[in-house]
C-alpha cells in the first residue's frame, strides 16, 4: 500500500513546483503591464486591453490531457496560445491576484437561462468593477459609477464603456449576445450535466447564495483544482491503511 502513497504524493508535488512556476510567469505579466499606470483601475485596464489585443481568441488550451478539460488551461498556455473568453477571464483574475487585487469570475446567461459569457469582477480601492477581456469593454453604472456583480443582479442597467477610446464599446449584434444580466452568475452552470445536476441540488440548499460565491483567485490555476481532487483520495487512503 505504500505504492498510491508515494504516487499521490509525487503527482502534488509536481503539481506545486509548476504551479509556484506558473504563478511566477503571471506576476511578471501583470507587473510590467502596469508598472507606468497611476491608479489600480488603470492597472486592471491595461491588463485587460493586453490580453483583448494579444491573444488569440480561440478556444482555451488543455491542460495536461484532454481527461482534464473541464480545469480549464493553465495561464503560461493561455498567454502562449490564447483563450476563448473563460481563459482570458481566466488569466486577467490571475493577473489582478498578483497585483493584491481580489478578482473573481462573472457569468451571463440569457433569457433562456444558457450561460453565454463570462467576465471578471475586481475589487480594487476605487471600488468594484466588471472587466471583458475579450470585447475590451468595462462596465459603469448610469451615473458614471463602477458597478460589479450585485448592481447588476439588482437591476442596474450597464453602461458600456471601452478600456482604449478608439475601440467600439459595445457587443456584436447578434441575439447570442441578448444577456439578461439579472441572471448573472459566478459560473457557468449549463457548461455540462454534471454542472446542471450540482447546481439543482446546491440552490436550494444555499438558499440561492451559490449564485453570488466568488471563487477564490488560487483555485483558478489547473493545478491547484487538481492537486484538491487528489488530496482528498490521499487522505482516504491514508484513513483505510
Amino acid at each position: 500500500m505504500l505504492l498510491p502513497h508515494l504516487v499521490a504524493g509525487g503527482i502534488a508535488a509536481l503539481l506545486v513546483f509548476d504551479w509556484r512556476r506558473e504563478r511566477g510567469v503571471v506576476a511578471t505579466l501583470a507587473r510590467r503591464i502596469a508598472a507606468e499606470q497611476v491608479s489600480d483601475l488603470e492597472d486592471v485596464l491595461s491588463i485587460a486591453h493586453w490580453i483583448n489585443v494579444t491573444l488569440p481568441l480561440r478556444e482555451d488550451p488543455i491542460f495536461l490531457t484532454r481527461v482534464l478539460g473541464p480545469l480549464g488551461g493553465a495561464p503560461s498556455a493561455i498567454i502562449e496560445h490564447g483563450g476563448c473568453c473563460s481563459g482570458r477571464a481566466r488569466l486577467l483574475i490571475l493577473a489582478c491576484g498578483a497585483l493584491g487585487h481580489l478578482a473573481a469570475q462573472v457569468t451571463l446567461y440569457d433569457r433562456t437561462g444558457q450561460a453565454k459569457h463570462c467576465l471578471v469582477e475586481i475589487r480594487l480601492r476605487e471600488g468594484t468593477v466588471l472587466v471583458d477581456p475579450t470585447y475590451g469593454l468595462y462596465y459603469r453604472g448610469p451615473s458614471g459609477a463602477l458597478i460589479g456583480l450585485d448592481p447588476l443582479r439588482r437591476g442596474t442597467q450597464p453602461v458600456l464603456v471601452a478600456l482604449r477610446s478608439n475601440r467600439p464599446a459595445a457587443y456584436p449584434r447578434d441575439e447570442y449576445y441578448d444577456f439578461d444580466y439579472l441572471e448573472t452568475k459566478t459560473a457557468n452552470w449549463t457548461k455540462s450535466r454534471v454542472r446542471r445536476f450540482v447546481y439543482r441540488v446546491a440552490h436550494p440548499l444555499t438558499l440561492g447564495r451559490i449564485d453570488t460565491v466568488r471563487l477564490p483567485v488560487i483555485l483558478e490555476y489547473p493545478h491547484i483544482l487538481l492537486a484538491t481532487m487528489i488530496c482528498p483520495w490521499y487522505a482516504l487512503l491514508i484513513a483505510l491503511v
